[in-house]
């Protein structure tokens, strides 16, 4: 008993006091009094309801038993709030000792009630022995109550600990205000470079929308792509990493001048990011980020297309095995005989040994095969081209389509 603080045994003699002034006064509606105070008492209404039933409870008339007394109507009926947050720990702890506490008031009860066994009138005179016994009774259940309490505390103060270290291990809370100096205002420090951060995001943005400009037709085609790239400037297409690097390189030393000590990376970013959204420039920002997130995919994707580039040269079309071809257009190439003639170039990536032959189909206005020409020439070494011009006298020639390519 000496363990415990007689500031704490006070506490709980207090949280039963009116259980206590109940059994005392052998009031009719004690029963009620007592369930009220333990299951309910915490809520700090349930305490008050519950002292002032004890308070104005009857007390029981000589002769009429504990047990058999008819119950009072109640003058009001208790509204009580639903727990708070805070009261989650205590109603547990409260809960779990329920049945314990119900035995414990049952004897105490029976203890009061033996006075009706023991009188030598009626009901008149109370056994002081039994009443002693009562009394010590309720004492020593404070007593238990408070230091079963008592663990219960610190039980659940470790387990809050317990839990308050496991979130804050894995969610560490970053507060870049904690290391400003005495006096500034995280508000005004930011709004005092709006115009500088402001002109920088602009800034930016007109360089990124420039350069998305520029690449739009180059995508399109991917030896355009690899020729577009081999032209920039710059090697890296990281430009959402180069826009916050700048952007940080601009507040980091506004910070750094108005904290006592060196800002963390993650605060520095909280800092940019407050600023961004003080200066009213949030949507501004998150455009311009999402247009360098764009630009950086169509770059990604180019640059690799360059590097996985097709083995033959722009404007060719595969043919089937290692063979590729194009028609030519008119003035790069010249007809020797013939009404109508065409001029094609092909590729072997392997070559050919010792020949290349070719065959085009003629067709006539409406799409009609109306015949037929062909070319041929020596061989030819890997990845050489080759000219081959296709004359035809054929009437009503209109155009011509690839019949044949093969290599010897």
């Amino acid at each position: 008993m000496s363990s415990l603080p007689f500031g704490q045994i006070a506490q709980f003699a207090f949280y039963f006091l009116p259980t206590i002034i109940s059994l005392s006064k052998k009031a009719s509606n004690s029963r009620k009094v007592i369930l009220l105070n333990i299951f309910l008492g915490w809520t700090g209404i349930g305490w008050v309801i519950s002292l002032v039933m004890a308070i104005r409870g009857k007390q029981l008339i000589a002769g009429t038993p504990f047990q058999s007394a008819a119950p009072l109507k109640q003058e009001f009926e208790p509204v009580l709030p639903p727990p708070t947050a805070s009261s989650i720990i205590a109603n547990q702890n409260l809960m779990t000792g329920a049945h314990f506490l119900g035995s414990i008031f049952g004897r105490i009860k029976n203890l009061f009630n033996t006075r009706r066994h023991n009188s030598v009138n009626g009901f008149q005179v109370n056994n002081r022995n039994n009443k002693r016994w009562a009394w010590a009774a309720i004492f020593g259940l404070i007593l238990a109550v408070g230091a079963v309490g008592n663990l219960f505390n610190k039980s659940s103060e470790q387990t809050v600990a317990s839990t308050t270290t496991t979130t804050s291990s894995t969610i560490p809370m970053i507060d870049w205000t904690e290391i400003l100096v005495p006096g500034k205002n995280a508000s005004d420090i930011s709004a005092s470079f709006c115009k500088d951060l402001d002109s920088l995001i602009s800034k930016q943005a007109k360089i990124i929308k420039e350069r998305i400009s520029a690449s739009e037709k180059a995508s399109i085609d991917q030896f355009d792509g690899a020729a577009y790239i081999k032209t920039i400037d710059w090697s890296t297409f990281q430009h959402e990493d180069n826009i916050v690097n700048e952007q940080l390189g601009l507040s980091s030393p506004l910070l750094i001048a108005n904290t006592s000590t060196a800002p963390s990376v993650e605060q520095s970013s909280k800092f940019l990011n407050d600023s961004i959204d003080t200066c009213l420039l949030a949507e501004t920002s998150k455009t311009l980020l999402s247009d360098a997130r764009f630009l950086d995919s169509r770059m990604n994707l180019m640059q690799y297309k360059a590097t996985h580039l097709p083995w033959y040269p722009k404007g060719f079309t595969e043919y089937k095995g290692d063979i590729a071809w194009k028609w030519l257009e008119h003035g790069e190439f010249r007809c020797s005989y013939g009404d109508h003639c065409w001029g094609m170039l092909v590729v072997a990536k392997n070559g050919c040994p010792s020949s290349l032959y070719a065959e085009i189909t003629i067709l006539d206005g409406s799409g009609s095969n109306v015949g037929y020409t062909n070319d041929t020439t020596s061989g030819l070494s890997p990845g050489q081209q080759a000219k081959l011009i296709f004359e035809d006298f054929t009437p009503g020639a209109d155009s011509a389509r690839l019949g044949e390519i093969s290599c010897y």
